[in-house]
């Protein structure tokens, strides 16, 4: 008998009854791999549990170093801003101290009028300066926090990093375990 790709392939009574066989019998196999052993069966659930105490570990650690690094952040930003309040705060001293001095000079004249007006210019000028050290010295504190927050940030992500480091190891170890266990039995099968 002759097949052409075009005709199409023609069994007799036997190879019929024969794919039927081998069907059934292909069938019945995944059946009885679908009905594995119970205990296989736990330790696969076992790999998976422990696989899943892994992953959460994976994410307690990446929380924990965003934690530090969002620290981090706030700190520079923080030392940042204090180091451009300082320069803000000499530069307003330099100011006050360059307008003071021919204020000064009029203090010590003998005529009362520019006396009088030099009084009133050094108390408007003082006042001028206590509104701006005033504001200069919120932006500090708030500057001052910002670190001090940075820095409790950092702390609290390495204990908590420490913490995700040993769950991790553990959580490894496990899964390890649980793998090799597996295909121990998976081989004495």
């Amino acid at each position: 008998m002759e097949i052409s790709a075009n005709s199409p392939v023609k069994f007799g009574l036997l190879g019929k009854s024969f794919l039927t066989s081998l069907a059934i019998i292909v069938i019945g196999c995944q059946v009885v791999m679908a009905q594995a052993d119970p205990q296989i069966q736990k330790l696969e659930a076992k790999v998976d549990a422990t696989k899943l105490k892994v992953e959460a570990a994976d994410a307690k650690m990446f929380s924990a170093d965003s934690l530090i690094q969002a620290g981090e952040q706030l700190i520079a930003e923080g030392a940042g801003d204090i180091k451009t309040i300082s320069k803000e705060d000499k530069d307003v001293q330099k100011s006050f101290s360059n307008e003071m001095k021919p204020i000064e000079k009029a203090l010590g004249s003998r005529d009362k009028d520019e006396v009088k007006q030099a009084k009133a210019d050094m108390k408007e000028l003082s006042g001028k300066m206590k509104l701006e050290v005033k504001a200069l010295d919120a932006r500090f504190k708030e500057s001052q926090k910002k670190v001090e927050s940075g820095t409790k940030m950092m702390e609290k992500g390495k204990e908590k990093l420490k913490v995700a480091k040993d769950a991790k190891k553990l959580a490894d170890a496990a899964y390890k375990d649980a793998e090799k266990a597996l295909e121990k039995a998976m081989k004495g099968k």
